[in-house]
């Protein structure tokens, strides 16, 4: 996972690859207050027999989604799939039992629900960490994504663990981790 800041704007990029899956997902959004304002999200997944692959094109003037499944309109404060974890820290921040948000995906708009399962130690293997558990609650039986976020990074995800179905399931875990820049 990388965060960049480009003049106002900022592009969150999340890659995982293995011999069995790969996916990977790009935002660029202007974030202002623990609000983000989407700007382009696309992503791309393969494996298990699963390929997904979509693009969003947020167009504010003229309030429309253009995603490559639909064109529908957005509502006020729409997030896509990746900038919702970047909003997501700022209600961990805050000890919310629960949240939610309208999230534009490809084919149209969608509520992504989460609870607070509390806070725990957590090892990886980038180390040892303070952090916040959250579920998201999905309409489809089966499917759970439970993420962990450290404390100690500004509440940025160090585990997840997601089940697509009964037989499809997988976790990534922070292996390692470096600044970019030294923190203020």
């Amino acid at each position: 996972m990388r965060l960049t800041q480009e003049d106002q704007d900022y592009r969150l990029h999340f890659r995982i690859e293995n011999r069995l899956f790969q996916h990977e997902e790009v935002a660029t959004f202007r974030w202002h207050d623990c609000t983000a304002r989407p700007h382009h999200y696309r992503h791309a997944s393969a494996g298990f027999g699963l390929r997904r692959e979509g693009e969003i094109v947020f167009d504010w003037q003229d309030r429309e989604a253009q995603g490559s499944k639909a064109i529908y309109p957005l509502v006020d404060e729409a997030l896509d799939a990746l900038s919702v974890a970047m909003v997501a820290r700022c209600n961990m921040a805050k000890g919310d039992a629960e949240f939610s948000y309208p999230v534009a995906e490809p084919d149209g708009m969608a509520h992504y629900q989460y609870r607070s399962l509390g806070v725990e130690n957590l090892e990886t293997p980038a180390g040892d960490w303070n952090a916040a558990s959250i579920e998201r609650d999905y309409p489809e039986r089966g499917k759970r994504s439970r993420f962990w976020a450290a404390r100690e990074l500004d509440y940025f995800m160090v585990r997840m663990d997601h089940q697509e179905n009964l037989f499809v399931r997988g976790r990534i875990e922070l292996t390692s981790f470096r600044y970019l820049t030294v923190p203020p």
